[in-house]
């Protein structure tokens, strides 16, 4: 894979950052940045700095011990609510609950007979779609990290469980954060949270700035904008954002 001649900077928190391309279409570069971040693989070309180090220079583990991840399809265990989001690191129940109230989780887990020592079985299958994606993203939230990436995690939802799921990730972003995060989403409400929006075309970069900015401009997510092809939710339509 390569990373065109160009230096990637991650700003500190509490910036966050989305990162588009067009509708529909594959091959813009979100994924791959996205990739590079958790350094699965290397640039060929340009680098990439995590604040004033470049990503090479640092301790694999210790990268990835900071970044975390919420991808596309929730991924859960038979094992209990507070295994699932403890994910084996042993964190207290004090902490687990707070990255379950973070995640906008907590009153549905707190509602039920065994609360946090509920069982889940068959990667819970009993729970919705959005239920189980909260519960992910409080695994990602429990952690401390600095880089939080959603990987298009409500694209596989239906239009309900998406919007529970954005409304969880807009208290997030809204409140205090110390962490950077990156968003590849479909929806134009999620681009107002941004910081800064940069839209992605064939692997590199043609356009970035703010959501006020950039859809009052001559570019490409105005066009986009225009033709309707973002959407006011996420039901796993319309463009791609990161």
């Amino acid at each position: 894979m390569c990373c065109h001649s160009r230096v990637y900077n991650i700003p500190k928190p509490p910036l966050l950052s989305f990162i588009t391309n067009a509708p529909r279409r594959s091959g813009s570069g979100k994924s791959t940045l996205a990739s590079l971040l958790q350094r699965f693989y290397l640039p060929l070309h340009g680098t990439i700095f995590l604040s004033a180090d470049p990503l090479s220079s640092l301790d694999l583990s210790t990268l990835r011990s900071h970044i975390s991840l919420v991808p596309q399809s929730p991924v859960l265990f038979d094992a209990t609510i507070h295994e699932n989001i403890s994910y084996g690191r042993g964190y207290s129940r004090n902490e687990v609950e707070s990255a379950a109230r973070s995640a906008g989780i907590h009153e549905f887990v707190d509602g039920l007979p065994d609360r946090y020592d509920t069982y889940l079985i068959n990667g819970g299958s009993a729970l919705s779609g959005g239920q189980a994606q909260r519960i992910v993203i409080a695994r990602a939230l429990v952690r401390a990290c600095s880089l939080l990436i959603f990987d298009e995690c409500t694209s596989s939802l239906d239009t309900e469980s998406a919007r529970v799921v954005h409304e969880s990730i807009k208290r997030l972003v809204e409140g205090e954060r110390k962490m950077t995060i990156i968003i590849i989403t479909h929806s134009r409400e999620m681009m107002r949270c941004a910081d800064r929006i940069v839209v992605m075309s064939k692997g590199g970069i043609v356009e970035d700035g703010r959501f006020e900015e950039l859809s009052k401009g001559g570019g490409e997510l105005n066009r986009l904008l225009a033709r309707g092809e973002l959407s006011d939710g996420d039901s796993g339509e319309g463009l791609d954002l990161v």
